[in-house]
């Protein structure tokens, strides 16, 4: 096999009837024999562990969770397990229940992939809606600071005293003695 200069270089596919010789081999993860690109899927080299990695999920109809199926374990056994330690039907309708765009006459259902959550009021709206003004959001609230407030006060004080303020071009320096 292979060359003088590679004398490793390709394998002997495992199918009998085959026996091509490949210079790209495949290795099957599942039983570790070496196969061409003709039979390297599962199915076309009758993989004896091939159905090992398969997942089946079966959601439960009384509470709603996905229960998953053990390919050496009987399914019946499974979900007499799930039913019996698992299942909790209370969880049904958080669990199936689709939620909607608050907007009104929207009927977009709000899934995981086309969700945003509006910074201003904190509610959950559709990609359509996703803008302040699409869905009637007043903006960001504004937040009163400590040094806002004591300026407002310093102004009301020298309105007080009859000083015109044009434009709001002073400057004030609180002094703390």
């Amino acid at each position: 096999m292979g060359t003088p200069e590679f004398p490793d270089l390709g394998k002997h596919c495992s199918v009998d009837y085959c026996k091509q010789i490949d210079f790209l081999p495949f290795t099957c993860d599942r039983c570790t024999q070496v196969f061409c690109l003709d039979h390297r899927s599962y199915m076309k080299h009758s993989c004896p562990k091939g159905n090992r990695g398969d997942v089946t999920v079966v959601i439960c109809p009384l509470c709603g969770k996905g229960v998953r199926l053990n390919p050496e374990e009987d399914p019946n056994i499974t979900w007499e397990k799930h039913v019996n330690f698992d299942c909790d039907p209370s969880h049904h309708e958080k669990t199936v229940k689709k939620k909607k765009c608050p907007v009104t006459r929207c009927r977009e259902l709000l899934t995981f992939s086309n969700t945003i959550r509006c910074r201003d009021c904190s509610v959950e709206h559709c990609l359509k809606h996703r803008f302040g003004p699409d869905h009637g959001c007043d903006g960001p609230k504004k937040v009163e600071s400590r040094w806002s407030s004591l300026l407002a006060s310093a102004e009301a004080s020298i309105s007080r005293l009859g000083i015109p303020i044009l434009g709001r071009s002073y400057s004030l320096r609180v002094v703390v003695m």
